[in-house]
């Protein structure tokens, strides 16, 4: 029978009791304590203390069925909880430091789960000399030597877009903040389904796009310049406004159906070379530079005096610009792109000095004319050509070969010693060869 204690001048407040073999000692309402060494029981809990008496681990049954375990440092301050439940199969684990980062253990009948909470909760695994990979509530990050990369989820509070991105600065440890300024590139796939990549795309295949509605390669500005492919319409428009590329027929500028390889609506402006091995056909006028070549000959024992040669059908030079014959008003702006001549007689021993001069629109012909270039070459040998071009200015006056629309243009040449003799057979075939800029519109 079991042996019973009271409170009324007993030290023990409960029962002591045996059966089979096992002896069970019952506190008073389960509210007093039995101590066994440096160990404490009670109705609810077991303690364990140091050898001073300071309390290190405690179990804690409650009420609710889940059981406490604590683990205490030296001065019972405490270092680790865990909490579990057996009914639920969850079990939590609460650092001292800061009860509200936790681990959470589930395994029931769904299935097993670890879930961590806090400011910055997730999972590291290191690899020895290979790298480190931690997990976290935003994302991954793998990181290697040096080199890191991250992948993840932009939770900030507003749209959740998933990326991949290089040398993010989001490290082991450290919450991760994704976007244009915290890595050198990356690839984002938006909440709303776009995909976004802020560095070169490389694909070593085919790309297959495929839209019931128009494909679009566009940059970014706020303009409507675009690549456009049409599903319904057998053609990509090149917008900027616009082109369009007719796999059959050719290109269209400005035109939806071209006809020929190349059929443009509009004016077409280069500033380089335009080459073709056909016949270039227009139906309207030639507009830009332009040159035309003007006959000059004449015979003339000229002496060592000035003459001026005739631009155009006659062949009488003469002394002065003042005459009809001598002159060619421009019709346009342009310049004098070289001289070509021949004559009858060895001039080889001398030199000649050609001019370019000009009269001004609103002076008197008879007036000081205005000197754009001079040049003075070696005289040709009898019946050689010789050319003349701004390579040969002489250094005395000014090097340029330009006039101006309405001046008019003198062409003259003066041999420095007197090697003609007959004013008949003196032959002198002379070319000269201009360059106009026609304007649109001056036609």
């Amino acid at each position: 029978m079991p042996i019973t204690f009271n409170s009324a001048g007993g030290f023990l407040n409960g029962t002591i009791s045996s059966s089979n073999g096992d002896i069970f000692i019952t506190t008073s309402g389960s509210v007093g304590a039995i101590n066994i060494g440096n160990q404490q029981l009670t109705g609810s809990q077991v303690i364990e203390k140091d050898a001073s008496g300071k309390i290190r681990n405690k179990k804690i049954f409650n009420t609710d069925g889940t059981i406490t375990q604590q683990k205490f440092d030296q001065n019972e301050k405490i270092t680790e909880t865990k909490i579990k439940n057996p009914g639920s199969g969850r079990e939590l684990v609460q650092s001292a430091s800061a009860t509200s980062n936790q681990i959470e253990f589930v395994q029931n009948d769904v299935g097993a789960l670890i879930i961590t909470s806090g400011s910055n909760p997730g999972f590291t695994a290191f690899m020895n000399n290979v790298g480190d990979r931690a997990i976290r509530a935003r994302g991954d990050v793998f990181v290697s030597a040096s080199k890191f990369c991250s992948t993840g989820v932009a939770m900030d509070g507003s749209s959740l877009d998933y990326y991949i991105q290089m040398n993010h600065i989001g490290a082991l440890g450290s919450p991760q903040v994704f976007g244009d300024s915290n890595g050198t590139g990356f690839l984002m796939v938006s909440q709303s389904g776009d995909t976004r990549v802020s560095k070169n795309l490389i694909v070593d295949g085919d790309i297959h796009l495929q839209s019931d509605e128009f494909i679009y390669f566009k940059t970014g500005d706020t303009s409507d310049n675009r690549i456009r492919y049409s599903n319904s319409q057998d053609l990509i428009s090149i917008k900027s406004d616009q082109i369009y590329l007719d796999a059959d027929n050719g290109v269209g500028i400005g035109v939806f159906n071209p006809e020929t390889a190349l059929e443009v609506d509009g004016n077409i402006l280069t500033s380089g070379h335009i080459t073709a091995s056909g016949n270039i056909s227009a139906s309207g006028e030639y507009i830009g530079n332009q040159i035309q070549i003007y006959q000059a000959n004449f015979s003339d024992d000229i002496a060592t005096t000035t003459h001026f040669v005739p631009l155009g059908t006659s062949t009488f030079e003469n002394t002065t610009e003042d005459v009809a014959h001598v002159g060619l008003v421009a019709p346009y702006d342009g310049e004098l792109v070289k001289i070509i001549y021949r004559h009858s007689f060895d001039a080889s021993s001398t030199t000649t000095r050609w001019v370019l001069s000009v009269i001004p629109d609103g002076t008197d012909m008879d007036g000081t004319a205005v000197t754009r270039l001079r040049a003075t070459v070696t005289g040709a040998t009898a019946d050689t050509i010789k050319e003349v071009t701004v390579a040969d200015n002489d250094g005395s006056l000014v090097d340029d070969m330009f006039f101006n629309k309405g001046e008019t243009i003198f062409i003259s040449l003066r041999n420095s010693s007197d090697v003609t003799t007959n004013v008949s057979t003196d032959d002198f075939h002379v070319t000269v060869v201009l360059k106009f800029n026609v304007p649109l519109g001056l036609i």
